[in-house]
Parts: structure tokens; C-alpha cells; sequence
């Protein structure tokens, strides 16, 4: 589930399609990614909550020109809860919340 993240991501900060499908593609293929998912750690969850704290900041960042409204609100709400998610699974969560 990393991969459509990875999908969403680059598509909301670059808006190309091509640079999205290249990001998605070398992440099917990252031998590291593929090693880390087999084995029973906390680091898959731990990725999965930071990429999706990435991606709801980059959608929450898109909602610049209307603050205080219900997509604004949610996707500050959303990054909060993957940040919250990042921090519960590993400390190593707090670095994500610097990166915000």
C-alpha cells in the first residue's frame, strides 16, 4: 500500500503523470521496501503512517488559498491523526512531526 501512496504523493506536489507512474514504478521494484514487508517489524506500519502523513500534508498544503474550510479541516485533521499514528508506532515518529 506504500506504492499508491508513493502514486498520490508525487502526482499532488508535481501534477505530472508520467514523474507519478515513474515514483510508483521504482518503488514495485525496491528490493529494500520488498525485504522490509516480509519480515513481522513495526517498520511497514511505520511507513505506511508516514507516507500517509506526507500525502495529507501535501493535499492539506493544496488548501491554501481557502482556509477554515470542511477539505482544509480534514486533511489538517487527517495529517494529524498520521502524525499521531507515526509517533504511537515508533518514537522515531517525532522526526516526521520536525519535517511538519
Amino acid at each position: 500500500c506504500l506504492v499508491p501512496f508513493a502514486y498520490l504523493i508525487v502526482l499532488e506536489l508535481t501534477a505530472s503523470l508520467p514523474a507519478a507512474l515513474l515514483a510508483a514504478f521504482i518503488l514495485i521494484f525496491d528490493t529494500g521496501c520488498i525485504t522490509i514487508s516480509q519480515y513481522i517489524l513495526l517498520d511497514p506500519v511505520l511507513m505506511f503512517f508516514i507516507m500517509g502523513a506526507v500525502h495529507s500534508m501535501a493535499r492539506f498544503n493544496s488548501q491554501k488559498n481557502r482556509p477554515f474550510s470542511a477539505s482544509w479541516w480534514f486533511w489538517l485533521a487527517i495529517t494529524g491523526i498520521n502524525l499521531g499514528g507515526a509517533l504511537g508506532v515508533k518514537f522515531v515518529g517525532v522526526f516526521v512531526i520536525l519535517l511538519a
